[in-house]
């Protein structure tokens, strides 16, 4: 009996990671065979490990996971892709362990191999609910910056909501397990952790704008701007979305250099790093 592909148990494990609970939901909430140019039982053969996609539908696959390039979940579930094609990974070991990039520091690359054994998901329920209530996502994001356990009280003080609403969402938050809480008092199961952005997809279009939105209130009126660096330069297309990768690595590893307690001297930030086009 021929043995299953290693990319079948691999694809199975993120589209659960990345909030699917079945090939179903995400062959049908991604736009089932216009996006994926194949029927359901034949994608479902891929995670039966019967047969492995064309590269141009493992592409349509990755695109409809929203993992982007960076991500460790795309290396894998592409890694796992070639094993399974080639029947063997000795090959791509002699490709993974490449010299740092010219002006990229052993530290560096320190800090984002320790933040991609640090990566933690949330399943599309927890995303509807902070999606819902723009006071949930401030109360999830606090104690996400917040690792140790912190009082009700302390919590409302933080967000500025009165003690009772502070209540009532941390009781939402508990029961969508976004958080945990008892005794009045509350922490978050993914702080220290680098939590992956929510993909976008036909399934969650709907949920990102209501939380980006929220998340841009950050740098509203009430926020202290504490650092500011900016210039002005002109960009080929090319060399911009390479620039862009080096900067979106340079935000996300704030998460890493960024941990720490709670104490007299430390306050949750919100980093926020965007490129403008102001002339042709």
């Amino acid at each position: 009996m021929k043995k299953p592909f290693a990319f079948a148990a691999v694809l199975a494990r993120v589209r659960r990671e990345r909030g699917y609970p079945n090939p179903h939901s995400f062959y049908k909430g991604c736009g089932g065979r216009r996006a994926f140019d194949l029927s359901f039982v034949n994608y479902l053969a891929l995670e039966k490990g019967r047969s492995l996609p064309k590269p141009r539908r493992l592409e349509a696959i990755v695109g409809a996971l929203g993992l982007p390039e960076s991500s460790p979940l795309r290396r894998e579930l592409v890694r796992s892709y070639l094993v399974s094609l080639l029947g063997t990974d000795a090959l791509l070991r002699i490709l993974e362990a490449p010299p740092a990039p010219a002006g990229e520091s052993a530290s560096d690359e320190a800090s984002r191999q320790a933040q991609r054994q640090r990566a933690a998901t949330m399943d599309l329920m927890q995303w509807r609910v902070l999606a819902t209530d723009p006071d949930a996502y401030r109360v999830h994001v606090f104690l996400v910056n917040t690792p140790e356990w912190s009082s009700d009280a302390e919590i409302a003080a933080a967000v500025g909501l009165p003690a009772a609403k502070a209540r009532s969402v941390l009781k939402k938050l508990a029961a969508a397990r976004i958080v945990e809480a008892g005794g009045g008092r509350a922490r978050s199961p993914f702080a220290y952790k680098f939590l992956q952005t929510l993909p976008l997809t036909p399934a969650t279009s709907s949920l990102k704008a209501p939380i980006l939105k929220t998340r841009e209130g950050f740098a509203g009126p009430d926020a202290k701007l504490l650092k500011r660096v900016n210039v002005t330069t002109r960009f080929a297309a090319a060399n911009l979305e390479r620039y862009f990768q080096r900067l979106q690595d340079a935000v996300w590893l704030s998460g890493v250099y960024g941990d720490a307690e709670k104490t007299p001297d430390s306050d949750v930030c919100f980093v926020d790093a965007r490129i403008f086009k102001v002339f042709d």
